[in-house]
């Protein structure tokens, strides 16, 4: 299978509905906003939040599926944001300290960032089981390697936890939320 219809399948999930409404309310929306899903891969949140809020939500992706769309490239990557949230595309990053400074650049001062992405001590707990790890994940965090992750690079971290399935002590899913 292709990488293109893992994503498709995954954004199809009950679970991935779950998480787009899980973030929609940590973002907190607002008319006029100008919002960035880094990472947004096939836009299926982007066009969630745009049907759902009265913000302005782009996305940006590298990958060549996403190119020639330019429904997601209507702000170039030299806007300023209010907010921008990666929703499972950190861990897929090979320098996440590189591309967090980059989207530093690009937030507004006082911009938040949002992050869901899975929890390496689950992710530990299911190699256990029938777990097969994604090719393109190039490292999973702890709630301590994020938070220590956005503390260096200067980011003030406003929330921080875990949801979703629980293996073991250890729940699938981390968030943060960190303003600039």
């Amino acid at each position: 299978m292709d990488y293109r219809q893992k994503l498709i399948d995954w954004n199809s999930t009950d679970m991935y509905c779950r998480e787009m409404k899980f973030l929609k309310k940590m973002l907190s929306l607002r008319e006029g906003e100008n919002v960035l899903d880094y990472g947004c891969g096939l836009g299926v949140c982007v066009e969630f939040l745009n049907k759902t809020t009265k913000a302005e939500v782009c996305g940006y992706d590298v990958e060549k599926y996403v190119k020639g769309r330019p429904y997601w490239f209507k702000k170039t990557v030299t806007s300023k944001y209010d907010k921008v949230f990666l929703m499972h595309s950190l861990a897929h990053m090979r320098a996440p300290i590189e591309e967090l400074t980059t989207i530093k650049q690009h937030l507004k001062i006082g911009g938040r960032v949002i992050v869901i992405t899975p929890n390496k001590d689950f992710c530990e707990r299911l190699k256990n089981k029938s777990y097969v790890p994604d090719p393109t994940v190039m490292q999973h965090f702890t709630p301590e390697t994020l938070e220590f992750l956005f503390k260096n690079l200067g980011f003030k971290i406003l929330i921080q936890g875990q949801f979703g399935q629980t293996l073991k002590g250890h729940q699938e899913r981390l968030f943060l939320e960190a303003k600039l």
